[in-house]
């Protein structure tokens, strides 16, 4: 009997961190597009400006980035229900050590905006993105050797 009682218990503590997790993820998305929609057109930032909540690698995937890959790149396993499955969609993972802080999947037209970039950046690379404000999306576009594949990333996005 006390075992059924501390098993229902762990379930139920365990079913309490995933919602909390999956709202905390939700308010750093909507923290992110809310910064993200404020900047100014033409203005010049790096990601620690922008990025509203604390990380350490930040992560840009591909349309159709098989989940195998994301693990290899971060070296972690995810349980993740989306993987981008058109075109447009963007996969994007923050990480604080080990931990997944910001995972979100899309297409910029649900967001709002697109970091244009693919792979891996480090807090403290100071990277620097211009800002581009087309139609209704925000593009952060690296300033950096990655101009010209950015912009044909740009030029690729269905409006």
């Amino acid at each position: 009997m006390n075992q059924k009682i501390i098993g229902i218990l762990i379930l139920l503590m365990a079913v309490v961190v995933l919602i909390f997790s999956q709202f905390g993820n939700g308010a750093k998305v909507r923290a992110l597009k809310k910064e993200m929609l404020a900047l100014e057109d033409g203005s010049v930032m790096t990601l620690e400006e922008v990025i509203p909540f604390e990380w350490e690698r930040l992560f840009q995937f591909d349309p159709y980035t098989p989940r195998e890959q994301i693990e290899e790149a971060i070296r972690k396993k995810i349980h993740r229900s989306s993987i981008t499955v058109n075109d447009n969609e963007r996969t994007m993972l923050a990480m604080s050590g080990r931990d997944v802080v910001y995972d979100s999947s899309g297409d910029p037209s649900v967001y709002g905006y697109l970091f244009q970039t693919s792979g891996e950046m480090k807090r403290g690379e100071h990277t620097e993105f211009r800002v581009e404000h087309r139609g209704d999306y925000v593009f952060l576009v690296r300033t950096d050797s990655e101009r010209e594949f950015n912009e044909k990333q740009i030029d690729g996005i269905n409006e």
